[in-house]
């Protein structure tokens, strides 16, 4: 994940944990961008909460969408979970394999 995105999945962290999460950088998983991060979450300071920013993009816009030129559509999440496996590979892989970009 490039440094913007890192920017991106710290902005939402910021947004649901109570603290600043130290972001992390992960290799790509089926075809996402990732890192990872955790705190408390900020409803819950007494809850762990473990979580990925992702990103995709699809290779063209959506029909009836318009494009500007030289970029793509971009799909961009967040997975939170109290589970100590939930940034795992095979957790990420799992998530991510249930989602589909607009052009799939």
């Amino acid at each position: 994940m490039r440094a913007g995105k890192y920017r991106a999945a710290l902005r939402i962290g910021r947004k649901l944990l109570r603290s600043t999460p130290a972001v992390s950088p992960h290799d790509a998983v089926s075809g996402f961008d990732i890192a990872t991060f955790s705190g408390s979450p900020a409803d819950d300071p007494q809850a762990q909460a473990r979580c990925f920013a992702f990103i995709g993009y699809a290779d063209e816009y959506p029909a009836g969408a318009s494009s500007p030129t030289g970029y793509k559509s971009a799909f961009l999440g967040v997975y939170c979970a109290g589970e100590a496996d939930a940034n795992s590979d095979d957790n990420i892989a799992l998530v991510l394999g249930n989602l589909r970009l607009p052009s799939q």
